[in-house]
């Protein structure tokens, strides 16, 4: 039996653009299945002093509802630029 091979991709996602979405068709390309973190309304604040300009369960549904994301998950990890470990470990 071949094993899925699972993509995981991050970022902060709050004007999603064209750009973003090519990304996640070429991540889809490289696997099975792809898990999309979005970094939290306190992530952006804390790592980029700004607002985010989605509330974070609006943006997980824009995220969600795109046909390549499998799966979408919140960074809310404290560490700077791996505010996606948490849900790295558990997905």
């Amino acid at each position: 039996m071949k094993q899925k091979i699972h993509v995981f991709v991050s970022g902060c996602y709050d004007l999603l653009h064209a750009g973003h979405i090519q990304f996640f068709r070429d991540a889809r390309a490289l696997g099975d299945e792809l898990t999309v973190c979005f970094a939290s309304a306190e992530v952006l604040w804390a790592h980029k002093g700004r607002r985010s300009s989605l509330p974070d369960e609006h943006k997980g549904a824009i995220l969600a509802s795109l046909a390549m994301v499998d799966r979408v998950v919140i960074g809310e990890g404290t560490k700077i630029g791996l505010d996606f470990d948490l849900a790295w470990t558990r997905h």
